[in-house]
């Protein structure tokens, strides 16, 4: 008789955080064999306050027009998958990486503070000591994947390569994520932008919640890339990228603007369109 397939595998193309805990045999990031993706629960109380985020949002009953407008620009949740009875568990994510052959995955963490209201001193002290170099732009890069279309590499790059970047050089970084030599490389920076302009939107008018050390994540596909005329620029920008935003274990209720959030995005949307700019109008 044929063996079974494992109902989970390791997921090969993390790239930032959500690696195997400190003193901890449990696993990091896991892909279920249905192509969902399974990032693990934190401990309390971040685990269980980005469980109930994700609930709350996704809730079939919801009807709170800030969460339903917010519902898209998230990954799809699945509900939460056991390993074993008892455990903590995981978070069922759709996988946006799913079905591209050549991936550029890129993270970056939004707002110049990364520590929320319950934050110890010594949390807050760590947390604005990192990633000190872009920490005026209100974003920073924790990690990244990407293929190098002119020498048809693959190249990752962790923390520590986002700890040392500055003002300057995370342009760097971004050209280099986005295969900026490629001629086509103006195809995703518009369709990045597409998508930047709808999470502005969200938060230009939300006053529902703070977002803290929370992430946008980027993706494309070079080998789709590839294949794409460059006459339908418009109409492919779009298909050819996505970006949801992902990590809420620091999510708290609010009542005003989230200004934190709004300062690294609207940075980041201006690099990009500096980066357009540079590209020309292939």
């Amino acid at each position: 008789m044929e063996a079974s397939r494992p109902l989970v595998r390791q997921f090969s193309k993390q790239i930032a955080g959500h690696c195997t805990e400190k003193g901890s045999s449990r696993p990091g990031m896991l892909k279920h064999l249905d192509g969902s993706l399974l990032k693990p629960i934190l401990s309390a109380p971040n685990g269980p306050r980005e469980v109930k985020f994700y609930e709350q949002v996704f809730d079939q009953r919801c009807t709170d027009p800030i969460a339903l407008e917010l519902r898209p620009l998230l990954p799809q949740f699945r509900g939460i998958f056991h390993m074993e009875p008892g455990d903590r568990g995981y978070l069922k994510l759709e996988d946006l990486t799913e079905n591209l052959k050549r991936p550029c995955i890129l993270d970056v963490k939004i707002g110049s503070r990364t520590y929320d209201p319950d934050a110890t001193k010594e949390k807050m002290l760590r947390e604005q000591h990192k990633y000190k170099g872009t920490k005026s732009l209100g974003f920073c890069i924790p990690g990244m994947r990407v293929h190098r279309m002119a020498t048809d590499e693959n190249i990752c790059h962790g923390k520590e390569f986002g700890k040392k970047l500055d003002e300057n050089t995370v342009k760097d970084a971004l050209r280099l994520y986005l295969n900026a030599d490629c001629t086509k490389s103006s195809i995703v920076i518009r369709g990045f932008l597409d998508k930047f302009e709808r999470i502005r939107h969200w938060f230009q008018f939300q006053t529902s919640y703070s977002f803290y050390a929370s992430s946008l994540l980027l993706v494309y596909d070079t080998d789709r890339l590839t294949s794409t005329d460059l006459n339908g620029i418009q109409s492919s920008s779009t298909l050819l990228t996505d970006v949801r935003m992902i990590d809420f274990a620091h999510v708290f209720p609010s009542n005003v603007k989230d200004e934190n959030y709004l300062h690294g995005l609207n940075n980041l949307i201006s690099m990009f369109e500096e980066l357009l700019n540079q590209t020309g109008c292939c």
